[in-house]
């Protein structure tokens, strides 16, 4: 067993030999050495193979996203449409997508936070807003801007104040829109109500949201106010 630093934790590493075949008459078992490493800041433990699978299916669902996205652009322009707007996960998938199509789009990553606001907030280590940070950089204004970048978030009741504060920020400073879900159901609507005395509009517009230009979907409860 020996130490290691993994992703700025201290971490320990244990190797154990595992009999993946058993012992024949003419055979000697086969094992392999599989490597345990635990978080002992977090008293979390990780596979390795279990990690490098996990990115194995991260790859695959970017590809199936770029695929799905190329048959919703395809049906787009079957009927005319020749400009979207797409808030969702995979956005450089999605951006592929778009560059090889020809049709115009402002994209934006579906950003979330269940995390209580309570906890610390870094923009510029949240995985998520480095994700949009490296689409913005490669995908933002291509081909003479027929493809934009806009940051996002998923709605109201998915994220909170530090990311929506964040992503206002960045945004105003790189000049792009901001998409969103806004209440879409009534329980959204009067959950937001309860918590806050704000409707999902009135809050999200004191954090600065809609001095961006917003493209918002849904907006099927909103208050007059």
């Amino acid at each position: 067993m020996n130490g290691l630093i993994k992703n700025g934790y201290a971490t320990t590493t244990r190797e154990e030999t595992v009999e993946v075949e058993p012992a024949t008459e003419t055979r000697k078992a086969k094992t392999r050495t599989v490597k345990y490493h635990t978080l002992t800041e977090s008293g979390l433990a990780y596979d390795p193979v279990a990690e490098a699978a996990a990115k194995a299916a991260e790859k695959e669902a970017a590809k199936a996203a770029k695929a799905a996205a190329k048959l919703a652009i395809a049906e787009c322009l079957r009927f005319g449409i020749t400009s979207i707007s797409d808030l969702y996960y995979y956005p450089n998938a999605t951006a592929e997508a778009v560059a090889e199509s020809g049709i115009k789009a402002n994209l934006a990553l579906s950003s979330y936070r269940f995390i209580d606001q309570n906890e610390e907030f870094d923009f510029d280590t949240d995985e998520q807003c480095q994700e949009l940070c490296k689409v913005v950089d490669k995908w933002h204004g291509y081909d003479n801007g027929r493809i934009k970048i806009d940051a996002g978030i998923h709605a109201e009741y998915t994220s909170n104040y530090k990311l929506w504060e964040g992503l206002v920020g960045f945004a105003a400073e790189k000049k792009l829109g901001f998409q969103l879900h806004l209440a879409e159901t009534k329980s959204e609507a009067d959950s937001c109500m309860d918590r806050t005395g704000l409707g999902p509009a009135e809050l999200l517009s004191c954090h600065g949201i809609f001095n961006l230009p917003v493209t918002a979907v849904g907006c099927a409860n909103l208050s007059e106010d």
